[in-house]
């Protein structure tokens, strides 16, 4: 039985706070000029009151709860993981902040509260998820900032990505439209979450299905049609399409992140699609994105498509073999003519329509201006 949390227990930290980062000056004034406005946020990240990796599982769980995030519908889908879940955290988090970052604020007198989930996606990527609070933009804000200035920081870094609701404004205006705002530095698109039934499916007429170890030109182009064009970057399709580099990371804790790559090609050996299998500790993402199938598909007649679809998750279902929850959680564009003939075909069930931001890490300064506006209209006075 999922445990009930309780606010009065089990508040103490859990990590020592990390030494303070700053981002030298040198480094800021080799960013392009019309990137330069906003670097002077992102030079402390500690500047903003928000700590890093101090609160307990417990205690984030218990206030997800209160605030109506982690709501009954969802406890009780997580109920049966829920150890994996917590196994996990703990794994993650001792290997400090090299693979979860967790932002974690609160008012004076601990009436308000925020918290922010980033853990590592790519060896060069953050995903960035849960920002979840309990009034107010102060404590959202607080996080935002701290996070992409933590994240700036780190000299390796090529960007993050956010998975949000877009009917949830307040998201949508955040996250998505910070990625609005950095235009070519950032992006977005909008996906159907699916849970898919593990199935087999025979050779599909007229299309060869193969794990690929190397991300083509073509690929590369597909996915960048299909999602939009920071999406082969954010991901490290092109130098990593295993994710070879981070999973040495996890494995150092006893846990995997990796990907595996099929494409689909055509009698005269275009390709028609791809299907990008991901792989992750169960629970980093409580919808279990972190395990998601990207199936990007050209541009076909649905029957062609529905056709490429299948044909490709039938291919990747083996990855999925030992996923716990017993189906291939697979995303698809849902701004394509296809996408509800492609959904009937793998007798997909829609579980949510998520939009995936991008912000690359020359367009973080910006980044942070817009946060600060965009906080600042909703943060309430102080209590």
């Amino acid at each position: 039985m999922l445990p009930k949390f309780d606010l009065r227990q089990d508040t103490r930290s859990t990590r020592a706070r990390p030494a303070t980062i700053r981002v030298s000056a040198g480094r800021i004034s080799s960013l392009r000029p019309e990137v330069t406005a906003g670097a002077e946020l992102l030079t402390d990240w500690q500047r903003f009151g928000a700590e890093l990796n101090t609160t307990s599982f417990r205690t984030v769980n218990a206030r997800y709860e209160e605030a109506g995030f982690l709501y009954a519908e969802k406890r009780a889908r997580l109920e049966p993981y829920w150890t994996t879940i917590a196994d996990n955290w703990e794994r993650t988090m001792s290997a400090g902040d090299e693979l979860r970052r967790l932002y974690s604020w609160q008012s004076s007198n601990g009436s308000r509260w925020a918290h922010l989930d980033l853990w590592r996606a790519t060896d060069r990527s953050w995903w960035v998820q849960h920002l979840v609070a309990n009034g107010g933009g102060a404590g959202s804000l607080a996080t935002m900032l701290a996070a992409t200035a933590r994240s700036f920081a780190d000299p390796w870094l090529i960007g993050c990505e956010a998975w949000f609701r877009p009917a949830n404004p307040f998201a949508n205006r955040l996250l998505g439209g910070g990625a609005d705002a950095l235009g070519r530095d950032g992006g977005k698109s909008t996906q159907s979450y699916l849970r898919v039934p593990l199935f087999d499916h025979g050779p599909e007429p007229g299309r060869r299905v193969q794990e690929v170890h190397h991300a083509s030109a073509d690929l590369l182009r597909l996915a960048t049609e299909n999602r939009h064009p920071a999406y082969p970057t954010i991901t490290a399709l092109p130098d990593d399409p295993q994710l070879a580099a981070v999973n040495s990371r996890y494995q150092a804790v006893g846990l995997r992140r990796y990907r595996r790559v099929f494409t689909a090609t055509d009698r005269a050996g275009r390709l028609r699609g791809a299907a990008l299998a991901y792989r992750a500790p169960l629970g980093l993402n409580y919808s279990f994105l972190e395990n998601r199938c990207d199936v990007l598909l050209s541009d076909e007649e649905p029957e062609e498509a529905s056709g490429t679809a299948r044909a490709l998750v039938a291919a990747a279902a083996d990855t999925y073999r030992d996923f716990t929850p017993g189906f291939i959680p697979v995303t698809l564009s849902s701004d394509t003519p296809t996408a509800q003939s492609v959904r009937a075909a793998l007798g997909g069930e829609l579980l949510q329509t998520y939009a995936q931001a991008v912000w690359l890490r020359a367009g973080l300064p910006r980044l942070a201006q817009y946060f600060r506006r965009a906080g600042q209209r909703t943060r309430r006075p102080p209590r």
